[in-house]
């Protein structure tokens, strides 16, 4: 028996929390493996996806860190609500995007929608357990949960590719309607608000701008947060390009039609499911983070370089990307749980987006520079960019460590695995 079922408020959390997940990440899925095929259906280059992509992550950059501190003063509910309709209206003009400026339109509202939702859902679950005394660990939770996104993702994801046969833009317009089912589902299930309440507009102004500068300052002041958030930035500006890139790379590889870019991203998104139950089941894992996260890091950047360098059949490529893919599933969950250890409760939502911050400055840079590399020298040099970029995560948790407490509670995470999972 798990620890959160001795404790029926804490598992009507988890399952409440479970469902918004599942309904937040079955938003954007059904574009997941045709997004870069419809702007290159509307005339753009690798470098103009990637760049329509960059200022996605512009905005996510600019608005991430008050859109928390919003969360915080106003409430998590109202914040995930709000990002869901932000969403809806992204996606419905995207859909009837013709030209560069309407999608980079759709993508300024898409990217607001994001930063208000990115970090609420998580904090509302870890203070709403901590309210009700919920004292297992959260390990397994976001483990289940990443496992639960991938679902979402693969259904939505295979779904739409098979839609977008008959036209590239209906995916869109049906990830739209799944926005408002989600938006809906969030105002119903995410009652729980102990933390933010609603104020008067100065009030709430003020205490923005004060959560915002008191959470940059302890974030850049934190060694822990500060190198966990840089290796954040390095894994987004390794993954975050390959998103964009792939689905091109195996078109033309397989020669086939846009159905089976839906099956490779449900590999893919198997891969990271299988990475994430393997380590549920690997305890040094969560006994021993920095060196799992090391490994990690190495795994990914080994397959990129190998596929960098292979020439042969595109079905050589697909599995290494797939390895890599396990590797991603299986260090997701580790640096979540390990990185709420270091922030408190109140700021929480604020100090998520101080890392989700660096993870778009990652994306945001790597973006402009893979599609230009992809447009002018083929797609091995945006992979061996992707393993560089992966590679510079392993120091920043070595240096973490160093002569550090590898955790950031009294209890090893390994005693709090066996706690939850006896």
């Amino acid at each position: 028996m798990n620890r959160e079922t001795e404790n029926p408020d804490a598992r009507s959390m988890i399952r409440r929390y479970y469902v918004v997940s599942y309904f937040y990440s079955f938003g954007p899925s059904f574009i997941f493996a045709v997004y870069p095929l419809f702007l290159h259906s509307r005339g753009l280059n690798q470098l103009q996806v990637n760049t329509v992509a960059a200022v996605f992550f512009c905005v996510w950059l600019l608005t991430d860190v008050p859109t928390g501190a919003f969360a915080d003063a106003v409430g998590r509910r109202a914040a995930a609500v709000l990002g869901c309709a932000f969403h809806v209206g992204g996606f419905a003009l995207y859909s009837f995007s013709y030209r560069y400026w309407h999608v980079i339109a759709a993508e300024i509202l898409d990217a607001i929608g994001l930063t208000l939702a990115n970090g609420p859902i998580d904090a509302w679950l870890v203070d709403g357990l901590d309210a009700v005394g919920f004292t297992g660990a959260k390990e397994y939770i976001f483990s289940r949960q990443l496992q639960m996104m991938r679902l979402a993702g693969m259904g939505g994801a295979l779904a739409g590719a098979y839609i977008a046969r008959a036209n590239l833009a209906l995916p869109f317009l049906f990830s739209a309607g799944a926005w408002a089912i989600a938006g809906v589902v969030a105002l119903l299930l995410m009652h729980d608000a102990h933390f933010g309440r609603p104020r008067h507009e100065h009030y709430i102004v003020h205490e923005i701008r004060e959560r915002t500068v008191d959470s940059l300052r302890i974030g850049f002041g934190n060694r822990a947060v500060l190198l966990m958030s840089l290796a954040t930035l390095a894994g987004s500006a390794a993954w975050t390009p390959w998103w964009q890139e792939w689905q091109r790379y195996f078109t033309e590889g397989f020669g086939t039609g846009i159905a089976l870019i839906g099956w490779l991203f449900i590999g893919f998104s198997v891969a990271q499911l299988i990475g994430a139950e393997l380590v549920n089941r690997v305890p040094w894992a969560w006994r021993r983070r920095a060196e799992w996260m090391i490994a990690g890091a190495i795994v990914t950047g080994i397959a990129s370089i190998t596929v960098a360098f292979v020439s042969g059949p595109p079905w050589i490529p697909a599995v290494l990307f797939m390895l890599a893919n396990v590797s991603l599933g299986g260090t997701g969950p580790v640096l979540s749980a390990w990185y709420n250890e270091q922030i408190g409760g109140e700021n929480r939502a604020t100090l998520l987006s101080f890392q989700s911050t660096f993870a778009t400055f990652g994306g945001a840079a790597g973006l402009p520079l893979q599609g230009a590399l992809t447009d002018r020298f083929g797609a091995s040099a945006a992979w061996l960019t992707m393993a560089a970029c992966a590679l510079l995560e392993a120091p920043c948790f070595a240096t973490w460590t160093r002569g550090s407490q590898p955790f950031g509670g009294e209890r090893s995470a390994a005693s709090r695995m066996e706690t939850a999972n006896p």
